[in-house]
């Protein structure tokens, strides 16, 4: 069976959320944009599936793995318009 996961954003005041999965909740304000914290959601999760990945298949990731994430905004529709994302993987 798949896992199943929600979260709720609650816009709490001028350029301030909050963000709950049930069990932590994390507060912003007008240090992280939206944006960024798409682009840190898709960072992690690649850096993730990448540790995880490695884990399973007894692969050592001997030093620091990384995943930045940059994007830019279009306007008519607002949007991502793009989104470039690079993998540092630590040498063997």
């Amino acid at each position: 069976m798949a896992d199943f996961y929600t979260t709720t954003a609650t816009h709490t005041g001028p350029e301030q959320f909050s963000v709950t999965n049930g069990t932590t909740t994390v507060t912003s304000d007008a240090s992280f944009r939206p944006t960024e914290l798409l682009l840190a959601s898709l960072s992690s999760c690649i850096l993730w599936t990448v540790v995880d990945f490695a884990e399973r298949n007894a692969i050592e990731l001997s030093g620091e793995a990384s995943v930045t994430a940059a994007g830019t905004m279009t306007n008519r529709p607002r949007r991502m318009g793009e989104i470039r994302v690079e993998l540092r993987l630590p040498r063997a």
